[in-house]
């Protein structure tokens, strides 16, 4: 399975606990991303004596898991990159979003489809109605 985490707090426990979640899925033989954002992005410096977080998220890039962090998040606190917040951007936090829901609805519709519309949002008829009035046609 794909996982894919978002953490936008600084609460310490539920840090701590996310990347327990993350930690337990890549032993089971998830495929895992984590994607820090807003608050998220502090988590390295949340850990204390109750809740190591910082062990937690080393755990997790040992096991090979994937760890973003928002760019624009890093920035607005005047911090820099590091192995434990990496810069990413909201393109890749799309990747993630977009390759987790691919497989759940692949498990549902197993002879679902999927066709990419380049130049187009979420109103694809309306961004560019000829590639989508294509791909409907050689539906039909």
């Amino acid at each position: 399975m794909k996982l894919g985490i978002v953490i936008y707090s600084d609460h310490p426990e539920t840090v701590w606990n996310a990347f327990r979640l993350a930690n337990f899925s890549l032993n089971k033989k998830d495929h895992v991303k984590v994607f820090l954002m807003a608050k998220g992005v502090e988590a390295e410096s949340l850990s204390n004596e109750q809740f190591n977080i910082l062990d937690q998220m080393n755990k997790f890039l040992d096991a090979n898991g994937t760890l973003l962090a928002c760019g624009t998040c890093i920035e607005i606190r005047k911090k820099d990159s590091t192995e434990l917040c990496p810069m990413s951007s909201m393109g890749d936090l799309y990747e993630i979003i977009n390759e987790s829901d691919k497989l759940i609805i692949n498990n549902l519709f197993p002879n679902a489809k999927f066709y990419k519309i380049p130049n187009a949002g979420h109103w694809l008829h309306v961004d560019n109605p000829i590639d989508f009035l294509s791909i409907l046609l050689s539906l039909i």
